[in-house]
């Protein structure tokens, strides 16, 4: 998949694919338009010859690209000629190991592909569904947040629902127009006066993906 030409072929030209225009769909001014996926493969490489990819020397060498220039193909449904190229893990194609290893239900909801140039950004936010994160170019930057600092064990139900309510706050779920399992906050520069409760947010756990590593995220 390091392969343009590649990926090119495999997906085909004409594949239409969702992008996000803007760095992060957070931002109101985010566009989202419909293109063909040789249109994107066509932008990585200009966006390549105009600011490299990241990996020839470091990124602090690099010229940083302006938010309106970072085309995201994010959360689209893998093309299918894609399947061919990796086994699906054992948590998502074996019920019976999953029940035994408690995680997951041992079946694909879904698969889904992101792919997109330094600098692109998914914003805070969490899914109703047990997550594999696979990396398969490139690096990720990952910060993970609880929810909640953790609720004592003799609390009632009725009180650790509140208090999860009240602990998860800090998040601004759903904020500013955004969907109810999204923050608007900049978690990297957070604006403290728009959002004050985002100070008492939990430590984040940072991690970093590198090709060939996948991340569980309950």
């Amino acid at each position: 998949w390091k392969s343009l030409d590649y990926l090119h072929a495999a997906v085909g030209a004409d594949t239409p694919v969702y992008v996000e225009i803007g760095g992060s769909y957070a931002d109101t001014a985010v566009q989202k338009p419909e293109i063909t996926f040789g249109e994107y493969v066509e932008y990585l490489r200009h966006f390549e010859e105009k600011y490299g990819d990241g990996e020839k020397g470091g990124a602090e060498e690099l010229q940083q690209p302006p938010p309106n220039e970072i085309v995201y193909l994010a959360q689209n449904d893998l093309p299918p000629a894609l399947y061919n190229d990796f086994e699906l893990p054992r948590l998502c194609d074996d019920a019976e190991f999953a029940q035994q290893n408690q995680v997951g239900q041992g079946k694909l909801y879904s698969c889904m592909l992101w792919f997109g140039p330094r600098r692109a950004v998914s914003p805070l936010h969490y899914d109703p569904l047990d997550n594999l994160l696979m990396q398969v170019v490139g690096t990720k930057r990952v910060l993970l947040y609880p929810r909640t600092a953790g609720l004592a064990d003799e609390a009632t139900e009725e009180t650790q629902r509140k208090s999860a309510a009240e602990q998860a706050a800090w998040a601004y779920a759903g904020a500013d127009g955004m969907q109810k399992n999204t923050s608007p906050v900049n978690v990297e520069h957070p604006d403290l006066e728009k959002y004050p409760l985002f100070a008492n947010s939990p430590p984040a756990i940072e991690c970093t993906l590198n090709p060939g590593d996948v991340l569980f995220i309950p």
